[in-house]
């Protein structure tokens, strides 16, 4: 008996231990309290899970490699409802509250974003842009799959939830992204309610009434049955949970000094959930779980272990035939080095197949050149923890590290045609062109910047041509400087950008693209001699001819002499190519006579051929993609990166298309390339962010407080949300992460919108959309008819009847039709339908349309109306046509509309457009006159802004103004200027964003986090969005038209 006493003990000694090996889980994700309280849901590894309220072991209830995330219990606690993109997108889910197969509810492909069950646990409410230009509220009947939409608002609508009583459903109306901290303005999250009424079929909603006031986000609203409302905020500068007591509408005043302060958390509290009874409240604070109970006393942070095996191998066995992000031929074209998930290959040309790897780093390798001698490949490499040139032998994989500049980052490594040196850019911004001796290492500064973009080596080793930025005027022009330093000589002076140097191999030309004719790309030729008399040059070329023989007799390297007068060089700049469109990558052959481009003439890409003289051009082929063209040595092979990070190639001048078909094989720690991902986004920032000062943020700090989090991530999803936390700490716009991780099917749209309140058999067609499928001849469906049947399959109004949709956009589709709900006497209409993006288009060119007749109509045809939907290039264009064809000389003013238009870079454009003045007037006898400018405008004007007017089209109204050229009315602006791209991290799919460029007012005003605010204060109450009222429109017509009076 004693003894078996003593093993017990030892027994449990044994668990014991291992018990406390066990470390608790950490970035458990949106919290559910089952309706008692005893039990919480939570996302976790990508996987729902469920613990006691007390904390504890944890059980998994769903295993899928798809995320999923946001359970929600049943009101009788017998099932979990829970978000899951397994089928490309979010929709919803329903299993049993302990564990079983799930069922989808939602089958579109929008996503559907789970918020609440009703009080009865017949509907289940979400937020969804399935069939709207912005997140609204709809409502699912759970049984039966029908869904309806309750709102029609011009803003996001989030988080909804029920009242206990089924009366209201309360949620967020506006707001910025989740993970951002502090901001304030006119973008933000206020709390909402909308009334509602279910009683059977029948389904009303009354008027919507706001619940908070303040000028930053609130979020995750909660009702209490005893009618208080819970919510986070950060009106203290901390998101925590506050609550308001007995909330209700205010028709006049705010509920601002009945609100209440409930935690006192130093860092943000996240998805709250409420138990039904109102006790307690379950939170995510500090990566960790934590429950309140709302009668008093202290919140607890939960100690929650979930062990889990792992649901794919942390080292992942890849055999890659595509996917590579950079290629470089060797100077004998025999091998191609390639880049593939940030690590080095090569493989040969003429037959590819297995490819050698030549680096074997977990951190990125990149930036290859090989050198001239093809023995050694020159590369940048981020092993270090930042950006330093490397060199690799690539038969014996030896590495020789060139730079240790920890202060500073390096790119674009190039080799020098003689082999000594290797040359590269020095700091992001290009601060430096630096060389190194590959065989003494020494290093030499060869020319300042900043803004040096690229460099290129001439044939011959005695000069670098590069490029560089005038912060002044922001032009780019070209530069020539000897290798070892000097004045550099510009040898373009245009105000214009150029790019894309390239010397051709006899030494003779410079080669490049530009924009300094119209307004598109063309590809330029810099003659670097004068032209000589025909006879001069031919003895000249019969010698130098002779020469070259002679050093490869004597066996020197052959390299061209590159000679260079500088004498108004930049007067023989000649443009080569004369299109309407533009020209993108580009070659030279090796005999420096034709030039091979690529271009996209109409919708797809092609490849053409021009003289280097000039001449006519020659397409070679049509529909491939390529980047990146390099020539065999010989000429009859034109390398290029096509569709997918494939290598493929032109064989000249047969023209046909051949593969460089490789086999790449790599291990890839999972875990190991999430921390590389985490490390290349926040050094990044650490080097590029446009404040120096991180907006006040120790950046240090952040990667230390997030970056141990990913052991606890398996999935992307929730690595973008660990980095998006951190992205938030800096309070900036323009910043986000981001990916495709899972496919799925895309829903096709006929152009209609069915009538909630037909139910069945069939869809009752309640609109049709403008110049969509539906409104055209021969697929032409009317408002009051009835869908019956989609390819053969009997339709109803639930959820099934976008199955049907499924991937069949641009397909023909049969639907069965009928001006009743029965199938006698139907006809069969085949239809096109189109994709969510062509549906918007039309959405919004008939938003657009409905505008100009407000405004013909309120002002009599005498003001004109212009949307600029994004400040693009395109959007330019269409407002060019529209103001010159319908405005100048036919409008009395003009209302410029950018409300929700995002941005991009047409502010100074259009300001020249519209500051233009009138000096003159130019007139033939018995003619009326001509102004000088021509079609000037000098008509009042005024520009409508709301809060998702943002970037440009925040710089836009300002200057506007400023410049005295009109009044501002609407909302205050979003509040986010700063200048951005995009690059793409080593896992080849993952995008970061970099702002890297502040705007400033010239008294030093920072725009960021500013807001431009309208002369005319006019806003927008969700009714007057649900019923098509623009008040900010009516009101720029009337001020115009007092104006015009005036």
């Amino acid at each position: 008996m004693f003894r078996l006493a003593i093993i017990g003990l030892l027994f449990t000694i044994v668990l014991v231990a291992r018990a406390q090996e066990l470390e608790p889980a950490k970035f458990l994700r949106s919290p559910a309290l089952s309706p008692d309280g005893s039990k919480i849901a939570f996302s976790y590894l990508g996987d729902i899970w469920v613990v006691p309220a007390e904390g504890g072991m944890a059980t998994r209830l769903t295993v899928h490699p798809a995320h999923d995330i946001r359970p929600k219990f049943s009101p009788d606690g017998k099932w979990i409802a829970f978000n899951s993109n397994r089928e490309g997108n979010y929709d919803i889910y329903l299993m049993p509250a302990f564990g079983g197969k799930p069922k989808r509810l939602t089958f579109h492909s929008a996503d559907d974003i789970l918020g609440d069950w009703s009080p009865d646990g017949k509907w289940i409410v979400f937020s969804s842009n399935r069939d709207h230009q912005f997140l609204q509220i709809y409502l699912l009947e759970v049984e039966t799959g029908y869904v309806r939409r309750l709102t029609n608002d011009e803003t996001n609508l989030r988080s909804p939830t029920f009242s206990s009583d089924s009366r209201y459903i309360v949620f967020c109306r506006g707001g910025v992204s989740w993970w951002r901290k502090s901001y304030r303005g006119s973008a933000n999250s206020e709390i909402w309610r909308l009334p509602i009424t279910i009683d059977g079929d029948r389904i009303t909603t009354g008027k919507m009434e706001r619940l908070t006031y303040y000028e930053g986000n609130d979020w995750f609203p909660m009702v209490a049955p005893d009618g208080t409302l819970y919510f986070v905020s950060d009106r203290d500068g901390i998101f925590n949970l506050w609550r308001l007591k007995e909330a209700q509408s205010k028709k006049s005043g705010t509920n601002e000094g009945r609100v209440e302060k409930v935690t006192k958390h130093a860092d943000r509290v996240l998805y709250p959930s409420m138990s039904c009874d109102g006790r307690f409240i379950v939170y995510e604070h500090d990566f960790s779980l934590w429950i309140l109970p709302t009668g008093g006393g202290e919140p607890k942070r939960l100690t929650i272990y979930a062990p889990s095996d792992e649901q794919q191998n942390r080292l992942q066995r890849l055999n890659l035939t595509s996917q590579a992000s950079e290629f470089a031929l060797s100077p004998d074209g025999k091998q191609i080095a390639f880049v593939v998930r940030g690590e080095i290959f090569v493989v040969s040309a003429e037959k590819g197949g297995e490819a050698k790897r030549i680096t074997d780093h977990p951190y990125r390798d990149f930036d290859i050149d090989w050198s001239p001698d093809g023995r050694k490949l020159a590369f940048i490499s981020e092993r270090d923890g930042n950006r330093e040139v490397y060199i690799v032998d690539v038969q014996t994989r030896k590495l020789k590290r060139l730079t240790n500049t920890p202060e500073a980052s390096e790119s674009n490594p190039k080799w020098s045609p003689t082999g000594n040196y290797v040359a590269f850019i020095r700091n992001p911004f290009g601060k430096q062109i630096c060389w190194v001796d590959v065989n003494t290492g020494e290093e030499k500064v060869v020319i300042e910047g900043p803004l040096i973009g690229e460099f290129a080596w001439s044939p011959d080793s005695r000069w670098i041509c590069f490029n560089r930025r005038n912060s002044a005027n922001n032009v780019t022009d070209l530069y020539i400087v000897p290798w070892n330093g000097g004045e550099p000589v510009n040898v373009t002076r245009q105000p214009y950008w150029n790019e894309s140097i390239l010397w051709t191999k006899d030494g003779k030309h410079i080669l490049f693209r530009g924009n300094r004719t119209e307004d598109n790309t063309d590809i330029f030729v810099l003659p670097l001699e004068r032209p000589k008399e025909k006879l001069e040059e031919e003895e000249r070329e019969r010698g130098r001819r002779a020469e070259e023989e002679k050093k490869v007799k004597e066996g020197e390297k052959n390299l061209p002499e590159v000679k260079i007068d500088f004498t108004d060089i930049h007067k023989r700049i000649r443009r080569l190519t004369m299109t309407t469109f533009d020209e993108g990558s580009f070659a030279v052959t090796p005999d420096s006579k034709t030039v091979i481009f690529v271009a996209s003439p109409v919708d797809q890409p092609e490849i053409w051929s021009i003289p280097i003289e000039g001449g006519s051009m020659t397409r070679l082929i049509s529909g491939v993609s390529a980047s990146q063209l390099q020539f065999s040595p010989d000429g009859n092979r034109l390398y290029f990166l096509s569709t997918g990070g494939t290598v493929r190639y032109l064989v000249r001048p047969a023209n046909t298309i051949g593969s460089v078909n490789f086999t790449a094989r790599l291990v890839v720690d999972r875990t190991v390339e999430l921390q590389h991902m985490f490390d290349e986004g926040w050094r990044l920032l650490k080097e590029q962010f446009y404040d120096e000062k991180m907006h006040g943020v120790d950046w240090e700090a952040m990667r230390e407080k997030y970056r141990p989090l990913i052991e606890h991530v398996a999935l992307k999803e929730d690595f973008y949300a660990l980095v998006s936390m951190m992205l938030g700490e800096l309070n900036a716009s323009h910043l986000g992460i981001g990916g495709s991780t899972v496919s799925g099917p895309s829903t096709a749209y006929l152009g209609v919108w069915f009538d909630p309140e037909h139910k069945g058999p069939g869809v009752k067609i309640a609109e049709v959309l403008k110049n969509s499928p539906a409104d055209r001849e021969g697929s032409k469906l009317n408002v009051g008819e009835f869908i019956l049947a989609i390819d053969g399959v009997d339709v109803s109004n639930n959820e099934q009847i976008w199955e049907t949709l499924a991937d069949k956009s641009g397909r023909v589709v049969e639907l069965l039709v009928n001006d009743k709900p029965k199938k006698e006497g139907a006809r069969t209409v085949k239809i096109k339908p189109i994709d969510q993006r062509q549906w918007s288009d039309l959405v919004y060119e008939v938003w657009v349309e409905k505008r100009k007749q407000m405004v013909d109509e309120w002002s009599g045809g005498r003001i004109g109306y212009i949307h600029i939907r994004a400040m693009s290039q395109s959007e330019l264009r269409k407002f060019e046509r529209e103001f010159y064809a319908d405005v100048v000389g036919k409008k009395d003013a003009l209302i410029i509309d950018v409300r929700f238009n995002r941005g991009g870079h047409i502010h100074d454009e259009l300001l020249s457009i519209l500051k233009r003045r009138l000096y003159a007037l130019r007139q033939y006898r018995g003619t009326p006159p001509f102004t000088q400018p021509f079609q000037v405008w000098q008509k009042p004007t005024i520009v409508l802004i709301n809060e998702f007017s943002a970037s440009d089209a925040e710089i836009f109204p300002k200057a506007f103004r400023d410049l005295g050229l009109g009044k501002l009315v609407g909302v205050p602006t979003y509040g986010g200027v700063i200048g951005t791209f995009n690059v793409t991290l080593i896992d080849g799919m993952t995008f970061f964003r970099v702002p890297v460029t502040g705007w400033r007012t010239l008294d030093g005003v920072n725009l960021e986090n500013y807001g431009v605010k309208p002369d005319i204060f006019v806003e927008h109450s969700p009714e007057h969005n649900a019923n098509g009222i623009d008040l900010q429109l009516e009101t720029a017509v009337k001020e115009l038209l007092k104006a015009i009076k005036s």
